[in-house]
């Protein structure tokens, strides 16, 4: 293929009537047929970096060009940005496979906006924080498995709604935790040791929900069991290896696991009995929400508009402000 690709230009940047020739990474790869049979099938994308995704049609050439096309892998596309119903689409002439090791997947997924070491020290701080011995234990065990602490703190806390982020994880567990010990200040009656290592392991799940390889999507185990199972599974496995743990305060710790989305229709098994329970319950909805919050008016602050689009999943719309009178973006 002639020419050279543009240096990192992102799917945000994209604007209709552009010619590109740039990678991408191909999240989904199907053959449609046309309206007239007779014209065979086209070829659908669905391109992804770490800004976004859009689509993206081949009208010519489609099945030998999906012959050579690899999902879930970097892709390099030359074509057209076109406005289709209000929407960029990209208009493909041409496509070639990326060869292996020119990218690494670090270049197409967002990443957590906090340095990597910061957040290893501050996990590390937390950890060495808890006094219960048998806690204690628990939290040496768990991120001494090969592996483990590597994965926490690189995994991903959702596929879009918060945290959607290489490091996303770790983030999120972290703020749970620093939200869940201030409101352990206000109320002496909090178990501050159960409280540190249920908010540290409440997503612990994740892990085996999310798979993260150029794109973030669920596991086969994530999809059918959900990360609260899976965290649940984990931890009372590890439970019953340590000897002498005490019964009812490992119940505390599973039902705290198992509580914390808050609601069965948030997807909660039972809902929260106990105090530390119902702590990082809502320090979980305050992290996750705020966040959500944040990013959607990011992504509505260049736009020039006081309102964002309306959110299906918040079910409503929100203020973004007056142009020159709005708040900083932050992290």
């Amino acid at each position: 293929m002639p020419g050279r690709m543009e240096e990192r230009r992102r799917i945000a940047e994209l604007r209709a009537g552009e010619r590109v020739d740039l990678c991408l990474v191909v999240a989904r790869k199907t053959l449609q047929p046309f309206r007239d049979p007779a014209r065979g099938t086209y070829l659908a994308l669905w391109l992804t970096d770490d800004t976004g995704g859009m689509p993206a049609r081949m009208w010519e050439g489609a099945e030998s060009a999906a012959a050579c096309i690899e999902v879930e892998r970097p892709l390099r596309v030359v074509g057209l940005v076109e406005s289709y119903r209000d929407t960029l689409q990209l208009n493909l002439e041409r496509v070639e496979p990326v060869p292996e090791g020119a990218w690494r997947p670090e270049d197409f997924l967002p990443v957590s906006p906090r340095e990597p070491e910061a957040v290893a020290a501050e996990l590390e701080v937390l950890c060495r924080s808890v006094q219960d011995p048998y806690l204690a234990r628990l939290l040496e065990m768990l991120f001494a498995r090969p592996g483990f602490r590597q994965a926490y703190l690189r995994a991903p806390a959702a596929k879009v709604i918060h945290h959607a982020y290489l490091g996303g994880l770790a983030d999120h567990s972290l703020e749970v935790v620093r939200l869940a010990l201030t409101a352990a200040e206000l109320y002496p009656a909090v178990d501050r040791d159960l409280l540190c290592c249920g908010a540290l392991l409440h997503d612990v799940g994740k892990l085996e929900e999310y798979r993260y390889d150029w794109v973030i999507d669920y596991t086969d185990r994530g999809r059918l069991l959900g990360h609260t199972v899976l965290g649940y599974e984990l931890i009372a496995g590890l439970l019953s290896g340590i000897n002498g743990f005490p019964r009812e305060r490992g119940q505390r710790l599973l039902h705290l696991i198992l509580s914390h989305h808050g609601e069965p229709s948030w997807g909660a098994p039972v809902v929260p009995q106990t105090l530390e329970a119902a702590v990082v319950a809502h320090a979980d909805l305050l992290s996750g929400r705020t966040r959500q919050f944040h990013q959607i008016l990011n992504a509505s602050r260049d736009t020039g508009q006081s309102w964002t689009p309306y959110d299906r999943t918040l079910e409503r719309y929100l203020y973004v402000g007056e142009p020159g009178n709005r708040g900083r973006e932050g992290a």
